[in-house]
């Protein structure tokens, strides 16, 4: 992996913490690493070959690699197996040898954290407890690891009490130090020896990474170690009958988070899929139910009527002629006056809002002269006119007759026209030209 692909998730300071770990744990991994053994008689700490030894695997847990490295052993056990090549009361001491005996190797010291993802299984259940898929399936289309060379420097120090202080600090290849927070959260605090063979790195890379991190270290470490942490890349992919959709990740394993799903179809980001009319894949949240046909449609496909809050898909959908809402033509309803199709909500007493809004015009007002110019037969009375989003209405009265006309506010085209008596409220149709 490039190193700058590592550094990208390197956030700031602080990048160290002293004492967080303990002297048994740092003991623990050495004695681990070393193939050897700590027993323990109540006075005397001795290091002892383990001859029965095996590198632990991947699947050891870190409390069973931590029983492994020490026992206690009894003066009658000693006398038996001979003298103990080290010994010493003190812990310091024991650390130090232990510590001293890595320093000495002439490699350097490789570790993986203790947990880490390490196969396809550790990662598929959790990236698709994420999604929710109606009706489709999922799987990986692909996922591969790749190991990460982080540099661990060590300083273990004897405070004036005896307690030892250990601190340890986090570079990534180029020398850059690693936040605190971030190493923990990948897990490189806590240690254990590799499990099979060391990842394939060429001399001189890992010379000049030691290099460019030993020139971040105020004082000599009292050890360096390369801990080998992972990060996965792949594809995960949705399929519904013959249609997928694929989701790539990448991150480190330890940290890696579902990614969502882009819709093929609105662009947006989700969890959540499923397919509408004819199989397309798309985002759960971007889906609705047209009320009439109850097909499956793009919300951006689909109508909402104003009067009942239902949503449809465009051909079942008019406007109210008053307000130039949508509204299921199911709902519409005509006036009796003026002959428009409105929302239930725009008609009362049988006439409608735009019937109500009728005002006296002059003779040269433009939108009367251009209907008048395509019905020259209206010209001879005094209209009141309202115009709405689709239309037109003009209205007259006289002594014993009203008179109404509709037209097409595009076209103008009739619509409607009637007439009724001044005394009553039945419109009755008629010709346009009668009016």
């Amino acid at each position: 992996m490039a190193a700058d692909a590592i550094k990208a998730d390197v956030p700031a300071a602080p990048t160290h913490r002293v004492g967080g770990e303990s002297w048994t744990a740092l003991a623990a991994w050495a004695a681990d690493e070393l193939g050897v053994r700590v027993a323990f008689d109540g006075k005397l700490y001795r290091i002892e070959e383990d001859v029965h030894a095996a590198a632990p695997d991947a699947s050891t847990t870190e409390s069973a690699a931590r029983r492994s490295w020490f026992r206690r052993r009894s003066p009658k056990e000693e006398a038996a197996e001979g003298p103990e090549p080290f010994a010493t009361e003190t812990p310091a001491e024991l650390l130090g040898e232990l510590v001293n005996r890595l320093r000495e190797r002439p490699e350097v010291t490789h570790a993986r954290p203790v947990s880490q993802p390490t196969a396809v299984h550790d990662l598929s259940a959790q990236l698709f407890a994420a999604y929710k898929l109606d009706g489709g399936q999922a799987h990986l289309a692909g996922c591969h690891f790749d190991d990460v060379p982080l540099v661990r420097l060590t300083w273990v120090q004897e405070g004036d009490d005896g307690a030892q202080s250990i601190e340890h600090r986090y570079y990534d290849e180029l020398g850059e130090p690693l936040e605190w927070s971030l190493a923990e959260a990948l897990g490189v605090d806590r240690v254990a020896p590799l499990a099979g063979p060391t990842p394939r790195i060429e001399p001189e890379r890992l010379a000049r990474m030691l290099e460019s991190v030993r020139r971040h270290a105020d004082v000599a470490p009292s050890l360096e170690t390369v801990v080998w942490a992972k990060r996965a890349w792949g594809r995960l992919r949705f399929e519904f009958s013959d249609q997928s959709i694929d989701a790539p990740f990448e991150g480190w394993a330890r940290l890696l988070k579902a990614p969502p799903v882009v819709c093929p179809l609105t662009g947006v980001d989700t969890y959540h899929l499923t397919t509408i009319e004819g199989g397309e894949i798309a985002a759960a949240e971007q889906v609705g139910v047209c009320d009439v046909t109850k097909h499956r449609r793009l919300l951006a496909d689909l109508v909402k009527c104003s009067a009942t809050g239902r949503l449809a898909e465009p051909e079942y959908v008019g406007r109210c002629a008053a307000s130039g809402e949508p509204v299921l033509k199911s709902q519409l309803v005509r006036c009796d006056r003026c002959g428009l199709l409105v929302a239930p909500a725009a008609k009362r007493s049988g006439d409608c809002d735009a019937c109500r809004r009728a005002k006296r015009v002059g003779a040269d007002d433009p939108r009367l002269l251009a209907i008048v110019a395509k019905h020259p037969k209206l010209a001879k009375r005094n209209w009141a006119l309202t115009e709405t989003p689709v239309a037109y209405v003009i209205e007259a009265s006289g002594w014993f007759r009203r008179r109404v006309a509709s037209f097409d506010k595009e076209s103008l085209t009739v619509i409607h026209a009637a007439e009724a008596s001044r005394m009553s409220s039945v419109w009755r149709p008629v010709a346009v030209d009668s009016l």
